[in-house]
């Protein structure tokens, strides 16, 4: 999405002539003050820089007058430009591309964001929103994260129906790694509905059929790789089963409603 206030008229190459030379006289400026003024502390320094960029910005004509955004979808353009905090008419070498930046990427969706100063009077912005990954819930809340876990606070959850949920602390910066394994199966993935990371070490899911399947805590994509075989022939999960524990190698135990658990090397027991 693009988002444009209206141009100023540009200026006259005679008139970009006199920006130009203004623009040298103001930098030219700055060491001869440095040096007549050796002991000033740093942030006179940059006030006086500010104020020399602000009057060659005033007095050549070089002010915003064009704000051009694109890349968001979910973020407003009212919510940028006011994160932005740059007016039309602001003396565009003053503008603190930086501190811009910095307050774009604060908004919730922002995941990051590209600023540039194209004179005479155009400040360009191009942003990348965060993508949706899971919700993470922890005591009771759910949130929404993206594939970084970094939560996405404002979003309305009721938007993105049918993304899983993984549960628990540390469960959201985790989440990347699980759900990138469990597609290499995607007839199984498609019926997982949530996970618990466990212990900080290892992953229990939940299946829609109300089956938990016990990931180990090393190498859980081969343990999901010998699921998935047992699945596509024995059809276990078509049978009276609760419970199936993949976290001893090269071993699968299962658990029926009202019985104890059992399991042989390489199949059912």
């Amino acid at each position: 999405m693009r988002s444009l206030i209206p141009r100023r008229p540009k200026l006259s190459r005679t008139g970009r002539r006199i920006a130009n030379l203004a623009i040298a006289m103001a930098l030219l400026a700055v060491p001869a003050w440095l040096a007549l003024n050796p002991y000033s502390a740093w942030e006179r320094v940059g006030e006086e820089i500010g104020e020399v960029l602000r009057d060659a910005s005033h007095r050549s004509g070089l002010v915003v007058a064009v704000m051009e955004i694109d890349g968001h979808q979910r973020t407003t353009r009212r919510e940028l430009v006011e994160a932005l905090g740059i007016q039309v008419g602001d003396p565009i070498l003053a503008v603190d591309l930086g501190a811009a930046r910095t307050r774009v990427e604060s908004l919730p969706w922002v995941a990051s964001a590209r600023l540039s100063r194209e004179l005479p009077d155009r400040i360009a912005v191009s942003v990348t929103e965060r993508t949706p990954l899971a919700f993470w819930q922890l005591e009771g809340r759910l949130q929404l994260i993206d594939p970084d876990g970094v939560l996405i606070g404002t979003a309305d959850l009721s938007q993105f129906p049918g993304l899983p949920i993984v549960v628990g602390p540390g469960a959201e910066t985790h989440a990347a790694g699980l759900l990138a394994m469990l597609d290499g199966e995607p007839e199984l993935a498609g019926l997982v509905r949530g996970a618990t990371w466990v212990g900080g070490r290892r992953w229990n899911l939940y299946l829609g059929n109300d089956v938990v399947v016990k990931l180990p805590e090393h190498d859980p994509a081969a343990a999901w790789a010998i699921f998935a075989e047992l699945e596509r022939e024995h059809r276990i999960l078509a049978r009276s089963i609760n419970v199936i524990d993949l976290r001893l190698p090269g071993r699968v135990s299962v658990r029926v409603p009202g019985r104890s658990p059992g399991g042989t090397g390489n199949g059912l027991g």
